[in-house]
């Protein structure tokens, strides 16, 4: 919140741009990448200011939160430097798709939504190679207790089957075509997040993901 003791309300327009695009704090710390700003990093000025100026008309909050309680080596904040550098070099952030009619749902889901951050392969630095590769983590992950499934158009393995009704019925319920519900995770994602996107937004997301689907 914007309370100047424990919050943000110290920080100017271009200290919180600074920590959305390239998690480093107003003091030069760098931010865990818990805090997803390796996919904020090509969401426009515009957006991320719209952010900052909502968080100010909000009410300032006194809450102090108790700090990090990692253990070695992850305490060691410094090795965040290594890691953004190390994660600059192997990853592929790079649009692939340069269809201007894929472009808004691109942005949404590999930028605002961040979709790979859950559902795209890591390697052992929990470094994602490619931001465009949506096809999951066969491994339990131990954050979420759970593989993650592959959302890619994919028809054998990800969602190829699904119609763009069937994703925006999902983001908007939580219920998949099988009549399944989404797992805990996804399910509080969609509750807290996705159910709220315009019907426009969710059909460029639709449109994005399952490409030439009906």
């Amino acid at each position: 919140s914007k309370d100047s003791l424990n919050g943000i309300g110290a920080w100017n327009k271009e200290d919180f741009i600074k920590a959305v695009k390239k998690g480093i704090s107003p003091n030069n710390k760098p931010y865990y990448p818990a805090f997803p700003y390796n996919w904020y990093v090509n969401m426009s000025e515009n957006d991320i200011l719209d952010i900052y100026e909502y968080i100010y008309s909000l009410p300032a909050i006194s809450n102090k939160v108790t700090n990090h309680n990692l253990k070695f080596p992850y305490n060691i904040r410094e090795l965040l430097w290594f890691w953004k550098f190390t994660e600059k070099i192997v990853s592929n952030k790079k649009y692939v798709d340069n269809n201007k009619q894929y472009k808004r749902g691109e942005y949404l889901v590999n930028s605002v939504a961040h979709c790979g951050a859950c559902h795209s392969p890591r390697t052992f630095l929990s470094i994602i190679k490619d931001y465009n590769n949506l096809s999951g983590q066969k491994e339990s992950s131990k954050i979420l207790n759970d593989a993650i499934p592959n959302i890619s158009n994919d028809i054998n393995n990800g969602i190829g089957l699904w119609s763009s009704s069937d994703l925006i019925f999902f983001l908007q319920t939580g219920i998949k075509p099988n009549g399944d519900f989404a797992e805990e995770d996804m399910s509080m994602i969609i509750e807290n997040g996705t159910k709220y996107l315009s019907l426009n937004d969710l059909e460029e997301i639709a449109k994005y993901i399952l490409k030439n689907n009906n």
